[in-house]
This record gives C-alpha cells, sequence and structure tokens, in this order.
C-alpha cells in the first residue's frame, strides 16, 4: 500500500459538511457497557466495534479463520440440503439463517482473504503464496480474478484514484446510475430498483463470470471451469437441483451481489469531487467506520416501560443489525477506515485480523485521525450519509451530461 503524499491546499469538496454530518453519532457502543461483562465480546461481533480498551478474548490465525469460514459454508449448505431432502418444513425455517451466513461467508472469502491476499498481507512476509492463495480464492467465489482484483483495488488506494469516477469501485457506481447529480431520495428508489433487477444481477454475473472463466491464464481457467459446473450442473445432477438452487445458487450468485452493492455504495464518499483528496484530512473524510446497533435503553427505566424498551433493542440487534453485520459487512469491514489510514501510523496491515480492536486502541491513545468522529451507525445511515453525500457533489463534480441524462 503506498503512503499517501499529502498536500495543505486541499479546496472543500462538497457543499455538505462530512465533519458534522447528521449521520454521524457517538457514545453507542459505550451505553451497551451496563451490560453484564460476559456479553461484550458478543456484543463487540455484532457491533463491529469494541468498548474503549477492550482487548480481543482470543484471536484466529488467518488460516484457521479461512478454515472455519470453508466449515460454515460448507456446513450449512449440507445440513439445509438434507433438511430439505427429509423435513421440508424445518429446511424452510432454516433456510433464512443459511442465506445470511452462507452469503457472508462467501463475501468474506474475497472481502477479507482475497483482499489481504492483494496487499500480500494474508500470510506474512510470503508474497507468493499470498499470489498463489488470490487465485485459488476468486476461483472459490467465482469472482474477478487474481490480476484484474489486484490492479483495480491498488488503484483504488492511489492517491491519483481515490474515490474518484477513474476509481474501479466509483466507476462500476457511476455505470449502475448512482451519479452525483441525483437527489437523495432518488438515489434511495434507484438502490432498490437496481438491486432487484435482473439486468443489474445478469450485469454482475457476467462480469464475474467473463473475469473468472475465460480472462485468466489457461490452466487457472481451466479449474475455475471445472469448479463452476462442479457446483452447478454436478450438484444439480447429484441432489434435487431446487434444493441446490435455494442454498447454493443463491447465496453465490444471487445474494452475494446484493451484498458487495450494499457494502461498497457505503464504503466510501464516491465521487463527491473529481479530483483526488490532497491533503490527510481531506483523506480521512473519505473514510469512516461503520457499525451495527443501537443506544441501549436508559438504564432509569423500570417495570412495563423497560421490558418494552429492552424487547425492541434486543430485537433490533439480533434481527435487524446482526444479519445485516454478518450477512454483508463480514470480518474487518467495519474499520476499514482503519484499513485505509493505519500506514499514517506505522501500523502494520499484516495485523489486520485484530484490525477493529487496533482501530479502537489507536482512538484510545488520541491519535486516531477524527475517525471517533466520524462512525456511522445501521445500514441506513450509511446509505443516507453515502447518498446525501452524492447529492451534495453533484454541483462540483464534472458529469458527463450525456450519461447524466
Amino acid at each position: 500500500m503506498k503512503k499517501y503524499i499529502m498536500e495543505s491546499n486541499d479546496a472543500p469538496i462538497c457543499n455538505h459538511n462530512m465533519n458534522s454530518a447528521p449521520e454521524y453519532r457517538e457514545g453507542i457502543r459505550e451505553s451497551m457497557s451496563c451490560l453484564p461483562v460476559w456479553m461484550q465480546p458478543l456484543i463487540t461481533m455484532i457491533t463491529g466495534k469494541p468498548l474503549p480498551f477492550e482487548k480481543p478474548v482470543f484471536t484466529n490465525s488467518p488460516r484457521n479463520s479461512f478454515f472455519i469460514t470453508l466449515f460454515l459454508i460448507s456446513g450449512m449448505m449440507i445440513l439445509n440440503v438434507f433438511l430439505l431432502s427429509n423435513t421440508v418444513i424445518y429446511g424452510f425455517v432454516l433456510l433464512p439463517v443459511t442465506w445470511i451466513i452462507c452469503t457472508g461467508q462467501i463475501r468474506k472469502i474475497q472481502v477479507v482473504y482475497a483482499h489481504h491476499c492483494v496487499h500480500r498481507t494474508f500470510f506474512k512476509n510470503k508474497p507468493k503464496i499470498n499470489d498463489f492463495m488470490l487465485e485459488v480464492l476468486t476461483i472459490i467465489v467465482l469472482v474477478q480474478n487474481g490480476d484484474e482484483y489486484r490492479r483495480d483495488h491498488l488503484g483504488h488506494h492511489s492517491r491519483e484514484l481515490f474515490t474518484t469516477k477513474n476509481d474501479s469501485d466509483a466507476a462500476l457506481l457511476f455505470e449502475l446510475g448512482f451519479l452525483p447529480s441525483l437527489k437523495a431520495n432518488t438515489l434511495w428508489k434507484k438502490l432498490f430498483v437496481v438491486m432487484f433487477s435482473p439486468k443489474f444481477h445478469w450485469f454482475f454475473l457476467k462480469s464475474r463470470f467473463y473475469s473468472n472463466l475465460i480472462n485468466r491464464p489457461l490452466g487457472w481457467r481451466l479449474l475455475a471451469i471445472v469448479w463452476a459446473l462442479t457446483i452447478s450442473i454436478g450438484l444439480a445432477m447429484t441432489f434435487v437441483w431446487w434444493h441446490i438452487a435455494l442454498v447454493v445458487w443463491l447465496p453465490i450468485f444471487i445474494f452475494y451481489n446484493a451484498s458487495a452493492l450494499l457494502q461498497f455504495i457505503t464504503e466510501h464518499a464516491w465521487m463527491i469531487s473529481d479530483k483526488s483528496p490532497k491533503s490527510l484530512d481531506s483523506y480521512a473524510d473519505r473514510c469512516w467506520g461503520r457499525f451495527f446497533g443501537d443506544a441501549c435503553p436508559a438504564i432509569e427505566l423500570r417495570g412495563v416501560d423497560a421490558a418494552i424498551q429492552w424487547s425492541i433493542w434486543s430485537c433490533r440487534m439480533l434481527f435487524v443489525h446482526a444479519p445485516i453485520r454478518f450477512g454483508c459487512f463480514v470480518g474487518d469491514l467495519p474499520a476499514h477506515d482503519w484499513h485505509h489510514l493505519c500506514t499514517f501510523k506505522d501500523y502494520d496491515p499484516a495485523s489486520w485480523p485484530v484490525a477493529l480492536y487496533s482501530r479502537q486502541l489507536m482512538i484510545d491513545s488520541g491519535h486516531g485521525l477524527g475517525m471517533e468522529s466520524r462512525e456511522l451507525w445501521g445500514l441506513h445511515s450509511m446509505l443516507n450519509h453515502a447518498f446525501n453525500l452524492l447529492e451534495s457533489a453533484g454541483e462540483t463534480f464534472n458529469l458527463d451530461e450525456s450519461k447524466a441524462a
């Protein structure tokens, strides 16, 4: 990852003041400190944010974490196919859980493991093994091949392209119609249309398949084709095809696309200017933490009011925030701002398995580059923030008029 060259003459990037954005909130995680100590590791796992000075209870090595991911995916899929084949009702009851866990863990293979292979930090000081694993991982989930992923992602980290329309992620959003000239409510409508559009899923799948099955060296291409045939035709011939469609194909080929869209649309301040940031402050302003949860009810509540408020809080944590966290914003994604800012603190990027805690430790030390004041809580706030920034950037962005039309 390149160190950013900073200049001091950054002009305002849009009319929307990101440092005072109404979507940024503080004190949410701290409000949960009133809960029992034994619950705190689980709450940290769900929210993606530790308490101040909290330390990890245990840390898996990258290799062990990867094997756990493979176990979760295969175990949930096998169990659900078995239940659908023998006890259909229980199979359908388990299906939503299977979709959430499998979609999230399949995404984790790319956005955590393959991502850190791109940076050659999955296996520390072993660049060739990282490059080899990158190819294997991209085949497993049938996504952009390793060479193209590396090129696009390192381009995203470059100071010339970061968050501009020439950034590959921003370019995809632009192509999907998320333009820095549209009103926030229009962008919300567009999101729902795109998410459920067969055209979007076909576009996304076509890009994945072309990169993975065609646009790569012959040996890897043959391996990818064999794997694709195995999880499609092979499984359909071995088991009941519609069971495989529900349990395997939907998470890999449909839910994956939707999860990816929600994740990267909220990842940064995309296209708020046609110029990349030149100062450290403006660079940091285009990054933020993304966490999940609501402030705990007031501890002064008693009786029926307390029971109602705590029941609502618990239901939202378990049935709203947790599914989004584990189905979309997996691994170290809540601390993705730290991934971009850690090199300014000479932090070792290979320590990514504890990134959530490292981010909080840097905030606790008083040297958090303002990360504590740039935290979004809940998917709705994340999307609101991203869309408000796009709307505010419309006047300053050099938009292709033909595309906007």
